[in-house]
Formats: C-alpha cells, structure tokens, sequence
C-alpha cells in the first residue's frame, strides 16, 4: 500500500467515526430551520485547520447571498484529521491538505445524501472560496451564477 493510500485509509476510517453525529447535527439544523428567506444552503470547510479541531459550518443564506442561519459542525468535539495521523513523520512528503480536502468533500456529499435532504439547492466550497460544488448534481458553479439563480425569485 503507498503512503497516499494509508494516509487516505486513516482519515477516511476516522471521518466515518463522525458520521451518526454528524448527520444528527445536519438532520436537526435542516428540520428546525424556518426562515422563508432562504433559498440555499452553503457548506464551507477550512483545510487550514484539518488538524486542530472540525472546521465544516452550514450557513442558509437568502436570494442575494447573505447568510441568514448558521451551524458549525461538531465544534470542539471533533478534529477532521487526528494529530498523530497528520502530523506523522512517514506522511510529511505527501500533500496531506488536497488529500484530506478530497476526502472531506466526498464524506460531506455523502452525509448530504444520507439525510436525504435536496428541499434546498446546496453548495460546498473551501471556506470563502468563489468556486463551489452543486451537491445535488455535482456540477461546478461559481457565486455569481449561484447568486443569477436566486436573484428574481
């Protein structure tokens, strides 16, 4: 097995560690959310932080892109990589961020799916990115055109 593929093995086997608490969280942040303002839900990680605590929030934002309600995920219970895995000698060669943000965006699309939620159009980008992805239909959008979308409705 290549040290890409452990180190893919490791954090894929911890991330599936969060999933019923994860999708609790998700499950109740949608069926308690009632503000008519919202037209889109936005999912946004931060990979600067992969190691140091679970950096996933959700925000419901209204028709010219503000966000209106927020959630952030498992906060300060929960690390996306534990440190002994990210911060090991025999994976300092390998680019660990784009690894784990691949991972992170397959897991999240995949905890989208599981709660079976497709009411709201939603997207999923690294933090303040202009690039997102459509988990709905796995298209690539950027905000300008999420936001053309929502502008007359």
């Amino acid at each position: 097995m290549s040290i890409v593929d452990e180190f893919s093995d490791l954090v894929s086997s911890h991330l599936e560690t969060l999933n019923k608490e994860f999708e609790s969280e998700l499950v109740n942040f949608i069926k308690f959310q009632s503000n008519k303002d919202v037209k889109f839900f936005e999912i946004e990680y931060d990979s600067q932080n992969f190691d140091y605590h679970f950096s996933v929030s959700i925000f419901g934002m209204n028709k010219v892109g503000e966000d209106l309600i927020d959630h952030f995920f498992l906060e300060d219970k929960a690390v996306v990589v534990p440190k002994d895995i990210f911060n090991n000698e025999k994976f300092q060669e390998i680019e660990k961020e784009k690894i784990v943000s691949d991972i992170l965006k397959s897991w999240l699309i995949n905890r989208w799916k599981n709660v079976g939620n497709n009411e709201y159009p939603t997207f999923l980008a690294h933090h303040d990115s202009y690039f997102m992805r459509n988990i709905n239909d796995g298209t690539e959008i950027n905000w300008d055109q999420i936001l053309d979308l929502f502008k007359d409705k």
